[in-house]
């Protein structure tokens, strides 16, 4: 089925009918292109992104994902690596990769870095794409800029967060002399939503986080980088507006619900609100959680102490320690030490100063921990 076919399909399908002279006035472009299309003749991919955006809203994605394996122009095909990979659809991804030839005399050096960045979304690891990356030979100022954010992805994981920001700072400027809008756009968005979690977390900066994620969330350049941004603004607002953190956190629920992510919807469902609601006291019950931790962090602030203090060592005992288990252990026994403890483990095992707030509240002022916490967080 031709993308016509397909597009002709889905307007049919619509409650509210769209000729197709108004889907042309609306995205900007000769009503004759249609009849192009009809014979075969591909028009732009940021047509067909518009074309998607005012038919589906924020669901483009699922008829978008579609038209991209439909594509056989050159430069439509570089789109589709990019919009697929921005969003997650290894799939798609793979399938478009596997039709082009090695031997393509515009597309291999693009097609080399996607396969690349496929292999990163596949959770290789990182010492495999590392492997990769330096033994590719990029030629063009793009792919040159996509070797550079993967080699600031694997710093991420790496945590090398200080090279990474200092790689990322410097790639701005070049990535403003890319004329191709799209391209540009989304490799700028690509630097922002992996430089949110550092700045929230490891920097321990919520407002330049929140800036950065909004940024994200405006461009609406796909469901997986928006969805996440929200997650990061809500976070961000932990300490700060309840309803704000709550509202933004619900509204990445919905965008994974949307995306058929139960899996993560549970995670919101079972860990991050119960979290939010027991720091800001909100709960009027215990919650109804299947994270034992959870449970224990509301009978230390709400209920019995000695009941979640029982729960905590089993949750330790089960699932291993973390910084929030010790953290809801210290609010139990109100032992500094383990608070101590807590934020040691905030720091320098999960490089999250942000969450590193909680122990600290109940260190700032202790005569003994005061010092070494304010150098932990300042670190």
């Amino acid at each position: 089925m031709t993308i016509y076919s397909m597009l002709e399909n889905y307007l049919d399908s619509l409650d509210t009918k769209i000729t197709w002279k108004q889907l042309a006035i609306s995205i900007g472009i000769d009503p004759s292109a249609f009849s192009h299309l009809k014979k075969g003749t591909e028009i732009g991919f940021p047509y067909l992104l518009k074309i998607s955006q005012l038919l589906a809203g924020d669901k483009f994605d699922t008829i978008l994902r579609d038209w991209c394996l439909k594509l056989h122009k050159p430069q439509n095909i570089k789109y589709a690596l990019e919009y697929l990979s921005i969003n997650g659809f290894t799939k798609e991804l793979e399938l478009i990769l596997n039709k082009i030839p090695d031997s393509h005399r515009e597309l291999s050096d693009w097609c080399q870095g996607y396969r690349i960045l496929l292999s990163y979304l596949n959770k290789d690891d990182v010492t495999t794409v590392l492997s990769q990356l330096k033994n590719y030979n990029p030629k063009h100022l793009q792919t040159k800029v996509l070797a550079d954010i993967l080699e600031i992805y694997c710093k991420n994981l790496n945590r090398e967060y200080h090279s990474m920001c200092s790689l990322a700072e410097s790639l701005y400027p070049i990535i403003e002399n890319i004329e191709d809008e799209y391209i540009r756009k989304c490799y700028k968005i690509r630097l922002k939503e992996n430089l949110v979690d550092v700045y929230l977390y490891y920097y321990n900066n919520p407002v330049k986080a929140r800036e950065f994620a909004k940024e994200v969330i405006s461009t609406n350049l796909g469901a997986k980088f928006t969805a996440h941004s929200y997650y990061i603004v809500g976070m961000s607002f932990l300490f700060e507006d309840y309803d704000k953190c709550y509202k933004n956190i619900m509204e990445y629920r919905k965008i994974c619900m949307r995306l058929g992510r139960q899996d993560l919807a549970d995670i919101i469902d079972n860990q991050d609100i119960p979290f939010m609601r027991s720091v800001w006291c909100k709960h009027v019950e215990s919650p109804k959680t299947k994270d034992i931790s959870e449970i224990a962090h509301y009978e230390a602030i709400c209920g019995d102490k000695a009941k979640a203090i029982d729960i905590i060592e089993k949750a330790i005992d089960e699932q291993g320690v973390s910084g929030y288990k010790l953290y809801y252990k210290g609010l139990a026994t109100g032992d500094k030490s383990i608070f101590m403890q807590s934020m040691v483990h905030f720091v320098t095992k999960s490089g999250n100063k942000f969450a590193a707030q909680l122990p600290y509240e109940h260190l700032k002022n202790d005569a003994t921990f005061k010092d070494i916490a304010r150098m932990l967080l300042d670190a």
